[in-house]
C-alpha cells in the first residue's frame, strides 16, 4: 500500500525573533537553564525511562537521575570501547542496548539494575551491522534497523529468531521505532508499518510510506558518494492513536540549506486501522533555508549539514501537538503539528559552538538537547498556545 506524495508546503519560521542567552541565540517560548557538560565532544544520543535519562557517547555511556527535571543527578559515567556512532540507546529499566559500528561491530547489552554500576552481560556479533536497534514488546525483542530479530529473554544470550525483512526488504536502511507495543515503523526506503503483536519473530507488513527522498548534487564529507536522504528518525505520537507520523530525513555533511537539504515531514493516517486504507498522504514538510548568522538562529558552520536529525515527541502531544527536532549546528527546533498535519516553528535553540543531536523532552516544559559538542543542554519551554 504505497504512499502517495501530496504537494509541499514553504518553510515555517519562528515568529519572535532571536536573542542571545548565556548558552545560546534562542527563540520563541525557550529558555535557557543550564548545560550539563559530561561526555561533551562526542555527546550522541539519550533515551528517556521514567525518572532516568540513558546518554551515549563515543567513548562511555551515563545514567542520569532527572527526579528533579531541571537539575539531572549523575549517577554513573560507564566506559565503553571506542564506538563512533551509538544511535539510538535502548532500555527497559532492566538491560540496556548499545550499538557499537566501530570495534567488534556488537550490539552490547548491559545490565542497568543498579544504575550506579552498569555491568555488560553479553555482545551479539553482528555480520549485518544493522546500527540502530529498537526494544520491541518491552525489550523481549531487539529489532535490527537492517532486519535482525533477536529474542532477548534471556538477555545474556540474545538469539537470531527472525528477520522483518522477509515482510518486505526496502532499498536503504537506517532508524527503526517501536510507535506501540508490537507496532514498528522502519526508517527505511519505503518506512514500513510492521505488526509484531501475534508474532514478534515474524511480523506482518501492514502498510507502506514512500519517503520524500533528495540527493545531494555533490559528494557528502568524509563518508564520500553522494547517498539520498534517509529517515533519520520516525515517531508516530499516542501509540500509533494521532492522525499523523512524522518523519525527519538527514543528509548529513551535505552542506549549507538547500532544497536538497534533510527536511522535517508529517504524513497523514488516518483510519490506517479500517479496512480499506491504502496510502499514508505527504501531509506537509518543514525545512530550513536561512544560511544567516547565528544571531539569526543560523549555523556558524555546516560541517554536519543542515538536516533534520533528532526528533522526539512532546509528553503532551496530544494537546500541544509539539515536536522537538535537532539540526546539528542549527540547533533545536520546536515545532507544533497543526490538526491539519501543518507543521510551524514555535521556538528554537542554538547553543554557543553547538551541534545538536537529540532532544528528549522529560515533562511538558523541561526539553534536554543531547549536543555532540557541549553535553547536555536543559532548556525551558513555556509553550502558551
Amino acid at each position: 500500500m504505497a504512499l502517495m506524495l501530496a504537494p509541499t508546503a514553504g518553510t515555517a519560521t519562528a515568529a519572535d525573533e532571536w536573542r542571545l542567552t548565556p548558552g545560546g541565540w534562542a527563540s520563541g517560548s525557550i529558555e535557557y537553564v543550564r548545560t550539563i557538560p559530561f561526555e561533551a565532544g562526542t555527546g550522541i544520543d539519550a533515551v528517556l525511562h521514567r525518572k532516568f535519562l540513558y546518554t551515549t557517547s563515543w567513548r562511555s555511556f551515563s545514567i542520569y537521575d532527572v527526579s528533579q527535571p531541571l537539575s539531572p543527578e549523575l549517577l554513573s559515567q560507564t566506559p565503553t570501547p571506542a564506538q563512533l556512532i551509538n544511535e539510538n540507546p535502548q532500555t527497559n529499566g532492566k538491560i540496556l542496548l548499545l550499538s557499537n559500528d566501530n570495534v567488534g561491530r556488537t550490539l552490547d547489552i548491559y545490565d542497568v539494575s543498579d544504575k550506579s554500576a552498569p555491568t555488560k552481560v553479553a555482545s551479539y556479533a553482528d555480520p549485518l551491522i544493522n546500527h540502530i536497534w529498537e526494544c520491541v514488546l518491552d525489550c523481549e525483542y531487539a529489532y535490527g534497523a537492517k532486519g535482525t530479530i533477536l529474542d532477548l529473554g534471556k538477555p545474556s544470550e540474545p538469539a537470531v529468531v527472525g528477520d522483518w525483512t522477509e515482510a518486505k526488504r526496502p532499498k536503504a536502511f537506517h532508524a527503526i521505532e517501536e510507535v506501540a507495543p508490537g507496532l514498528v515503523l522502519t526508517g527505511s526506503d519505503p518506512i514500513l508499518l510492521l505488526d509484531a503483536r501475534a508474532d514478534p519473530a515474524n511480523p506482518t507488513l501492514l502498510a507502506e510510506i514512500e519517503p520524500k527522498i533528495t540527493t545531494p548534487p555533490r559528494p557528502y564529507i568524509i563518508v564520500g558518494g553522494a547517498p539520498t536522504s534517509l529517515p533519520a528518525r520516525v515517531a508516530w505520537p499516542e501509540d500509533a492513536k494521532s492522525r499523523y507520523v512524522l518523519v525527519s530525513m538527514e543528509t548529513p555533511f551535505s552542506g549549507e540549506c538547500a532544497e536538497h537539504s534533510g527536511s522535517f515531514l508529517t504524513y497523514d493516517g488516518k483510519d490506517w486501522d479500517e479496512p480499506g486504507f491504502t496510502e499514508f498522504t505527504l501531509a506537509d514538510e518543514y525545512r530550513m533555508s536561512d544560511n544567516g548568522t547565528p544571531n539569526e538562529g543560523s549555523a556558524p558552520i555546516n560541517f554536519f549539514g543542515c538536516t533534520s536529525y533528532g526528533l522526539d515527541v512532546n509528553p503532551s502531544y496530544k494537546a500541544n501537538g509539539l515536536a522537538g527536532t535537532a539540526w546539528f549546528e542549527h540547533g533545536t527546533r520546536v515545532l507544533r503539528v497543526g490538526d491539519d498535519g501543518k507543521i510551524t516553528e514555535v521556538a528554537g535553540f542554538v547553543g554557543h559552538g553547538g551541534n545538536a543531536v537529540r532532544p528528549v523532552w522529560r515533562t511538558d516544559e523541561v526539553l534536554y538537547v543531547i549536543d555532540f559538542y557541549r553535553g547536555i543542554d536543559v532548556l525551558y519551554v513555556n509553550d502558551e498556545a
